[in-house]
């Protein structure tokens, strides 16, 4: 799975993050697939050539598929959607060649590991995760569908649930957890626990307002007491 050529399913600004990544790798992208609907008002993306739906991807067994979305809940949606296809047991996985991963850390397929990322020993890395110069302490566990924005620096034994997002140069100090769907703000400092489904930010890190279930809508977090 590793050398086979790559499908990028979704055509935004993570398909161009990943196909940077994949030249940079020296791993072959055979083609980007627009999932917006209808055709594409493009045949190439960064110099590759672009479909309009998975049914042109033919021999999809010769294929590793990387889904591009920024939003992780995104990446979730469109594998479920495409699971009973191909991609659930053919996930690729993508590793810049500046990046570091320890040799007992564990990356989940579907992952896009960027430039100047440094993941630590013990780390844990769940399935369609996409990070770019961050960082990751040692013994972290990262969830599904988790992203970490440029800048991030996370200490050792942080715990973070599936579909985090942290934004832009945030910190998080060692032994921290944080729930899933929860997002945290560009330049905060997480020194505490946060609960799942919520937004926080600030030095050190408050909740500010709570996530609807379907991840969408806010509302302010109640007054407390």
């Amino acid at each position: 799975m590793t050398d086979l050529p790559i499908v990028v399913l979704g055509s935004g600004d993570a398909a161009l993050s990943i196909l940077e990544i994949a030249e940079r790798a020296g791993r072959e992208v055979a083609m980007v697939v627009d999932l917006r609907g209808g055709r594409p008002t493009a045949t190439t993306l960064g110099g590759v050539p672009m479909v309009g739906s998975l049914d042109e991807v033919k021999q999809p067994h010769r294929f590793g598929f990387l889904v591009a979305a920024g939003d992780g809940a995104g990446r979730v949606r469109i594998a479920e959607r495409l699971r009973d296809r191909v991609v659930s047991s053919r996930l690729a996985t993508l590793v810049a060649p500046e990046a570091h991963v320890a040799r007992t850390a564990e990356i989940g397929p579907g992952s896009v590991i960027g430039w100047n990322c440094y993941v630590g020993p013990g780390s844990r890395v769940g399935a369609l995760t996409l990070m770019t110069d961050a960082v990751l302490g040692h013994e972290d566990v990262l969830g599904e569908a988790v992203t970490l924005a440029l800048g991030v620096r996370v200490a050792g034994r942080v715990g973070l649930g599936s579909r985090v997002h942290i934004g832009l140069n945030a910190a998080i100090r060692e032994g921290v957890r944080i729930g899933e769907d929860t997002i945290v703000g560009a330049m905060s400092f997480v020194n505490s626990d946060l609960p799942s489904g919520i937004i926080a930010h600030g030095i050190p890190a408050r909740v500010v307002r709570e996530r609807d279930r379907d991840g969408t809508a806010f509302r302010s977090a109640p007054t407390a007491p």
